[in-house]
This record gives structure tokens, sequence and C-alpha cells, in this order.
């Protein structure tokens, strides 16, 4: 049988993330000036970021731009 490799999405890397730095979905919309209601559904795939979120989420979370287009692809 093949091997499935699950390509991460941006919404799942950004819930890692923020997870993996013990923060609130509020805290980190804060942060990153969108609604957190906004951010929920991004987390969930079910909205697409803007250019300006995947900047602040990345500065927020210390990923240079060269890693950022990697794991925020």
């Amino acid at each position: 049988m093949a091997k499935v490799i699950k390509h991460s999405t941006f919404g799942e890397q950004l819930r890692r993330l923020r997870e993996t730095a013990g923060m609130t979905l509020r805290e980190v919309a804060a942060s990153v000036e969108i609604d957190p209601s906004l951010l929920a559904k991004i987390e969930r795939n079910q909205r697409q970021p803007t250019k300006h979120l995947i900047k602040n989420a990345a500065d927020l979370f210390n990923v240079n731009e060269k890693n950022s287009s990697k794991i925020f692809e």
C-alpha cells in the first residue's frame, strides 16, 4: 500500500505554533490584529490567510522569512 504524506496547511501550522507557545486563540488574534473568530476559521481551513496575517504570524512566532515560506505554504 502506498504511503500518503499529508501536506500541512497554514491553519494547521499556525495552530501547532500557537499551542506550542502556550497561547490562546484570543491572545494570538490580538497579537496579529484580527478577530478571534476569523483566526479560528483560518485554523480550521475555512478561510484563507492574508499576506498581512502571514507576516504578523511569522513575526509573532519568530519564524524568519526564509522559513516562513516553508512553514506557511
